[in-house]
Formats: structure tokens, sequence, C-alpha cells
């Protein structure tokens, strides 16, 4: 427990230190302009039992008038705003893509979350397919799609490996990146074409990272999940007179959000691949990398990555609700 507990302290103090130092250097930039930084307000509240989520107006009023004052293009103040300078890009986050000069406007939505009704809890989607012909999906280059071999018959494949060389050896552990999507940023450039309203609020929303709604966004996520994947991968434990067939790299199925790793349980391979992957997040996205309320431990029968595991009769199956989902589509 002092192994996982440790790098979730340690990865809150960072992301406490790295929100503060943006945050510092942002008032900064208002008050040189004549704005006080916006009081911070809660982003929820709770009203006869059901929770109501908030929009921060004195934020949006703040940003507004230190926009109009200072004279700021959407690309300069989105710089401001993440702290970058031309000295400090941070190659993660500024990818230099040419701007087209546009702001688009595509509109936002929402669609059922599997475990809740849609009036209490559901999954926003920016519809990035609107207007056709004109669309970011319709204009996005798919000759630079990443296709990641990631699916059922590489679950099955991997698993049956296992099991011919360590027989009822076989386990699985599951791995979740938290808020994947917002750990890839959009570049200043090109934020434009990535813009929603909310009518009802009067509000004009810019994506900052890849959003859920851009067909080639899974795809762009996988430029840090192949990295994750590959630190990871070439971690595996090493022991006096270790057996070479032991020597293995760990497995490494991923795609998105999720990551699945299918080994033998020998040695301390089990619980070194459980400290490498959080590591490897750790590493390569943030501080608050790993989603530590959907990361399991080891198991041989589960429900996990949307699948009910039994790998004690090598059956992997699809959950009930989501095959209704996808006959429904």
């Amino acid at each position: 427990m002092e192994v996982l507990e440790t790098p979730t302290l340690g990865r809150r103090r960072l992301t406490d230190v790295h929100l503060e130092s943006i945050r510092v250097t942002f008032d900064t930039v208002l008050n040189q302009h004549g704005n006080f930084p916006p009081e911070s307000k809660p982003t929820s509240v709770v009203k006869n039992g059901c929770m109501t989520h908030l929009f921060n107006r004195n934020k949006q009023s703040a940003y507004n008038q230190f926009i109009c004052r200072a004279g700021l293009q959407l690309t300069e103040f989105v710089r401001q705003l993440r702290s970058e300078t031309e000295l400090a890009k941070r190659s993660n986050k500024s990818l230099e893509i040419p701007s087209n000069g546009s702001v688009g406007n595509t509109p936002l939505g929402a669609v059922q979350n599997i475990d809740f009704d849609v009036k209490v809890k559901a999954r926003i989607i920016h519809d990035l397919s609107y207007p056709p012909g004109e669309s970011v999906n319709d204009n996005t280059n798919l000759d630079f799609n990443v296709e990641v071999p990631y699916g059922a018959d590489a679950l099955t494949k991997r698993t049956l490996d296992v099991v011919v060389v360590f027989p009822e050896l076989q386990w699985v552990i599951p791995g979740y990146i938290n808020g994947a999507f917002r750990h890839i940023p959009i570049e200043v450039d090109v934020v434009g074409n990535f813009a929603g309203t909310i009518h009802e609020l009067g509000v004009l929303i810019f994506h900052l990272c890849c959003p859920s709604g851009w067909k080639n966004s899974p795809s762009f996520y996988w430029i840090a999940g192949t990295a994750i994947t590959y630190q990871y991968s070439n971690s595996p434990p090493e022991w006096h007179l270790q057996p070479a067939i032991a020597r293995i790299d760990f497995d490494a199925k991923s795609w998105r959000d999720a990551h699945a790793t299918i080994g033998p349980n020998i040695g301390s391979r089990l619980s070194k691949a459980h400290i490498a992957f959080r590591r490897a997040n750790l590493d390569i996205l943030c501080p608050g990398g790993c989603n530590d309320k959907k990361f399991t431990s080891w198991f041989t029968r589960g429900r996990a990555l949307g699948r009910d595991w039994d790998l004690s009769t090598l059956t992997i199956s699809m959950l009930k609700e989501r095959r209704k989902m996808q006959c429904a589509e």
C-alpha cells in the first residue's frame, strides 16, 4: 500500500506546484493590463439532492476584458493561459501547425454513459462533422491515421501464448489514463478550428486539447500512448538465476485511455509490472496521469475494459450493455 500511495501523493504535489506556477504567471499578466484575477467560485452545487454544475461567469468576464484591453489574438491568449513562451514551448504542447486564420463553430452534444441515465450523467461530444464538407472531420488528413492492433483477437492471442508457456499462470491487469485526451494539447494556431457554442449560456468554447468527437483524436492520443507502452514494456524485472524464458518484455496492449497487460504469475513480474505502468504514466504524461479510480490489481476473473474476463476458462466477452449499444448504433 505504501508503494502505491507515495506516487499518488507525489503526483498530486507536482500537479499543485505546476498549476500554481501557471496561475501566478497569468495573474501577473492580468494585473499588467488593469484586470483583477477572477475570484474562485464553486464548480457545482447540490439542490434537492441533485448536483448542478456552474459556469464561472467571473472568469468569463475577466478573460473577455483582458483580451479586449490587451488586443490579443486567440493564439496569443492561449499561450498566455498555458504560460508558453518562445523559449519554453514544451514540445508536447506546441507542434507549430500553420493556422488557416478561421474560427469554427460546431455543435456540442451529449450521449448516454453506459452506467447512467442521460439525464443524470452523460458523455460530452463535440460534433466536429458539422457543417458537411467544411467540418474538421471532413478536412482531416486520414493518411496519417495510426492503426493499433488492439482488440479481441490480439487479447485472445496473447492469452493463449501465455498459457502455452506457463499453463494456469495467466493473469491480467487493466490500467486507464486519467482524462486521456486532455494530455494532448492542440497547437495554439489551430485551436480556432475546435470551437463550439452553448447558446443557452451565451458562451463560445474552444478546445485546448484533443476533443472527443474529432475522428482522428484517438490516433493523436496514441502519440503519448505509444511512449507509455514502450517504456512500460521495456521494464521487466531481473533476478538471480532468472530463466531465459522469464526475461521477456512486459505485454502492453493499449488504445485510447485503456491499457491491458496479460502475463504469467512468475517471480516478481506482476508486482513489478504494476509499478512500472504507473511510473510510465507519470514520466510520459503528468503527475495525474493514472486513473486511480479504475486502476485495479491483477486478477484472473473480473470485469474491466468493457469486458468480462475469465482467464481460467480462457474466456473474454463483451459486456451485455455494450453489445446492446452497438446493435442500436
